[in-house]
């Protein structure tokens, strides 16, 4: 039962490390192009 109870944790955890990890690279992304668009202003 305490294996099921773990396996289920780190289910929830990969699932939620996946979105955070999605959230992150979209403010990247977001933050790069600013850079990027400062960087060519030059």
């Amino acid at each position: 039962m305490q294996v099921n109870r773990k396996d289920k944790q780190a289910i929830t955890f990969i699932q939620v490390q996946k979105v955070v990890g999605y959230y992150l690279m979209m403010h990247f992304k977001q933050t790069i192009g600013k850079s990027f668009a400062k960087l060519h202003n030059y």
